[in-house]
């Protein structure tokens, strides 16, 4: 299969759950509302929260589909090909599609950020994990990728310090918190090596 009509198919999955969606809120929720168990909080009229939210699900549903499509089919193609994960590019346009159908949608940040960081794109990649962490403030995983991209790519230890002790802050398990603790400690002393190499 070639990589347009790969790419042709992946749409038109979207849009054919999108249009599938659409249908079944039509259809259903003034059936939902008939039966009683679709009502406002005033019982009078559909509640607007609970369209919503189905709809929030289905955006949910559509994200993870497209995800597998695109990860578990595509990219493992590219990869059989001998292509290098974190050079895809032309991954990002579904990646961004997923995020926006699912802003909580991590992994589709931490990849994304991986494929933008490992062709040098460090602006676009700063911003697009900054829209991860904006959407998920408590996630450790897509601080540490924002600390990375500074110490690692960047080579610039000190404005990863924030990131990094942030996403210590997040982290939950030990096994984490221990890793991320390496880090800021080594971050830390790249700091204080260069400010005693400046002065010294």
């Amino acid at each position: 299969m070639t990589r347009a009509k790969s790419a042709f198919n992946c749409w038109a999955l979207f849009a054919v759950l999108l249009c599938t969606g659409g249908l079944l809120d039509a259809t259903l929720t003034p059936m939902g509302v008939a039966e009683g168990y679709m009502v406002s909080s005033n019982g009078k009229t559909p509640s607007l929260e609970s369209v919503a939210h189905a709809a929030g699900e289905f955006r949910i549903v559509a994200a993870n589909l497209l995800w597998m499509k695109v990860i578990d089919h595509y990219h493992h193609q590219y990869l059989a090909k001998g292509g290098a994960w974190n050079k895809n590019t032309s991954l990002m346009p579904y990646l961004r599609i997923i995020v926006w159908l699912d802003p909580h949608f991590i992994e589709a940040y931490q990849v994304g950020g991986s494929i933008l960081a490992g062709t040098n794109r460090y602006k676009e990649c700063d911003e697009f994990l900054g829209e991860g962490t904006r959407n998920n403030i408590d996630s450790w995983q897509i601080y540490y990728d924002r600390a990375m991209l500074r110490a690692w790519y960047e080579k610039e230890p000190g404005p990863a310090i924030p990131f990094a002790h942030h996403a210590l802050e997040c982290a939950t398990d030990s096994f984490t918190r221990h890793r991320i603790s390496k880090l800021c400690t080594t971050l830390d002393d790249a700091v204080r090596n260069k400010q005693l190499a400046r002065h010294g």
